[in-house]
């Protein structure tokens, strides 16, 4: 454990930053392999190991503060940023928002919700449980699509799982994005609106990976404090239940998604047109010589 602890420590200090611009170095193996739950070590034995490098507590705290987890409302102490260096990510990642999965509503697809009238917006955030929806915009958080994306989010979800008390912000997360994602079209839709960045994989993989992350997860359970908080996924089924919406989204649907449908119906308004003009100039002379 102290072997492990001093190589993690070497690869955080020595290559997570290029000094002279600062931004990450480590190639996406060697970023993924420290946030695998089976590699995990306590945070403390990483306390201890800095200290005994002659470093204060607060030194080795404003470090893994500044690491990945900072949250202004909860004191800084080892113990309270997290078991360990994934759950301290983990509650950076979701210390905003109340969002929780409503089994008994299912959502749409996004496209489905975009031709019901429903806009799509990144929050503000980018916590995975600041979801919300508000007078017809539903606001998601911006995922960066890479090359370990799956890995990362099976190890947050595995660890969510086996730990009682963590809110289980990224598997209600998941459970939404399975239903708003069904086709590669409303993977290609979230991507438009700014809500998925694809550095890898393609809209069919995206599509493929959240409609199969939910097929052995349990059931989410409803947090007790519900009666508290806004139900989004119910609010969005009523809102696309509303008769204007529904009618806005047959009308997309059965005209506007096919090209040629919507030339036939372009024509035929056209000759719509001409026709009334054709009849009301023939009626004009009758009565000017009456």
């Amino acid at each position: 454990m102290i072997l492990d602890g001093c190589c993690l420590l070497k690869l955080i200090i020595n290559n997570f930053w290029i000094p002279e611009v600062g931004r990450p170095y480590m190639s996406t193996a060697t970023w993924m392999d420290p946030r695998r739950l089976e590699n995990q070590l306590p945070l403390l034995v990483l306390a201890i190991l800095i200290e005994m490098g002659g470093h204060e507590v607060e030194d080795t705290e404003k470090f893994f503060g500044e690491l990945g987890y900072n949250d202004p409302g909860e004191q800084r102490t080892i113990r309270g940023m997290g078991h360990h260096w994934l759950d301290m990510e983990r509650r950076g990642n979701t210390n905003s928002g109340d969002y929780f999965y409503d089994h008994e509503w299912t959502v749409r697809p996004a496209v489905e919700l975009f031709q019901a009238g429903v806009s799509f917006k990144p929050s503000q955030t980018g916590c995975y449980s600041d979801i919300s929806f508000k007078n017809g915009v539903l606001n998601l958080p911006t995922i960066i699509w890479y090359t370990n994306a799956e890995a990362h989010i099976l190890n947050n979800i595995a660890f969510e799982n086996i730990h009682n008390g963590t809110g289980g912000a990224l598997t209600h997360y998941v459970f939404l994005m399975d239903n708003i994602i069904d086709t590669d079209k409303d993977v290609a839709l979230l991507r438009k609106k700014g809500i998925i960045n694809c550095t890898a994989g393609s809209n069919n993989e995206i599509a493929s990976l959240f409609n199969r992350l939910t097929k052995e997860l349990p059931v989410v359970v409803k947090p007790v404090d519900t009666i508290h908080r806004i139900n989004v996924n119910k609010n969005l089924e009523k809102y696309c239940n509303k008769r204007w919406n529904k009618w806005r989204a047959s009308f997309m649907q059965n005209y506007l998604a096919n090209p040629w449908v919507f030339s036939s119906l372009v024509a035929a308004f056209v000759l719509l047109v001409l026709t009334i003009l054709q009849t009301t100039y023939s009626i004009l002379p009758y009565y000017h010589k009456s």
